[in-house]
């Protein structure tokens, strides 16, 4: 196992200023978070310097976490542009989603720090389940868990490809020739897996890959044209993905025996969610943005070489032919990050401070607390 270093994003000599520090104590709950908004945005109009949410949470509602979104977003802080640090002694449950989201993340050496998805309580009007609202309720809390974990992979998915261009394990298996995201994924997990030693941490990373490794598998079948924007055309276009699905499903189940029972019926819908996820939706300018940042870490030794060639000359085809050889690359990423929060969101995983580095869910380590409060400085609900 690798000895952690700094990453560094906030600085070796990071010290937040104790009057821009807002303390999250206790529960994370909408009247909490309501006193949060009205602090950043008093604290965004002051000066451009950050502003520090210090977590010691326990947990909280999601609606909670939604409600906090704003401050995540320059037009709530004002003209000053302030960024957002999370630091966490605790954070768990929607705290912990709040931690993700911090335009930098850090949590300080020993931090719990726990993930698990939305949860409901059945009150004594649902108390008899039946199969039909079973099922409605399940498809119910996923649906939310997705929605989650892609507001968490918005941040997941740039730290990690931070990794990937600073730990040079991340990036030992550059070919002589160009990289498929196959290859790519297999060296960006193994260099990942080799920092983990809790058996759940590298679950969730495992787990993730497959994932992935499924999605590339159907990306094979999958229309080639882009989604048209009109409704019909794209209820059409979709038809045409869930077509592929099953292609895909029945390619792999050659024996005569199988057939589209209940539960095949059930893997073929979820195989479906999950290439609507990787084909569709605002990802796509992210994908782009994250190629262009990070594309030429993707790159084989012999493609990095020929693109510094065109790029001393040509830089916009340049940039066409980085964004044709890292774009599979960057996409596969982008999934990756998402299946990963989204994994995270499925049962409870306890993880520490160093492995939640380690899967790109914070940018920094923090050896100590650094934030020193002064009474009446900080919002204290308990």
């Amino acid at each position: 196992m690798v000895a952690y270093k700094n990453p560094g994003r906030t600085g070796k000599n990071f010290r937040p200023n104790p009057a821009r520090t807002i303390e999250v104590n206790g529960l994370l709950k909408r009247d909490l978070a309501q006193k949060i908004l009205a602090q950043t945005k008093a604290l965004g109009k002051k000066s451009s310097q950050p502003i520090i949410l210090h977590l010691s949470s326990g947990g909280g509602a999601v609606k909670a976490f939604y409600d906090l979104e704003p401050i995540f977003d320059n037009e709530h802080r004002g003209k000053t542009h302030c960024s957002i640090i999370t630091i966490a002694r605790e954070a768990r449950s929607a705290a912990a989603y709040l931690l993700v989201a911090g335009d930098v993340a850090c949590a300080i050496k020993g931090a719990q720090l726990v993930f698990h998805g939305v949860r409901i309580h059945p009150g004594r009007k649902t108390r008899s389940l039946w199969r039909e609202n079973t099922f409605a309720l399940a498809l119910r809390l996923d649906r939310e868990n997705r929605k989650i974990a892609k507001r968490l992979a918005r941040k997941t998915v740039w730290r990690i490809a931070e990794l990937h261009s600073r730990v040079k394990i991340l990036s030992q298996n550059r070919g002589a020739s160009a990289q498929t995201p196959e290859q790519f994924m297999e060296g960006l997990v193994a260099g990942m897996g080799a920092q983990l030693s809790n058996d759940k941490a590298k679950g969730v990373l495992y787990e993730s890959h497959e994932r992935v490794k499924l999605i590339l598998a159907l990306a094979k079948y999958f229309p080639t044209h882009d989604p048209p924007r009109n409704r019909r055309g794209l209820a059409a276009y979709e038809a045409d993905v869930f077509a592929a699905t099953i292609a895909y499903e029945i390619g792999t189940h050659p024996a005569p025996e199988w057939t589209i029972d209940p539960v095949v019926a059930v893997e073929i819908m979820m195989d479906y969610l999950l290439a609507r996820d990787f084909i569709r939706g605002r990802h796509r300018a992210l994908v782009r943005e994250l190629a262009l940042a990070y594309g030429r870490n993707f790159l084989s030794a012999k493609s990095l070489a020929e693109y510094g060639k065109i790029r001393r000359t040509h830089p916009r085809r340049a940039e066409a032919y980085l964004l044709k050889l890292a774009g599979p690359c960057a996409a596969s990423l982008w999934y990756f990050a998402l299946t990963l929060c989204h994994r995270l969101l499925s049962g409870e995983t306890h993880l520490s401070a160093i492995e939640a580095y380690w899967l790109g869910l914070i940018d920094q380590v923090l050896e100590r607390s650094v934030v020193g409060l002064q009474p009446g400085q900080a919002t204290n609900s308990r």
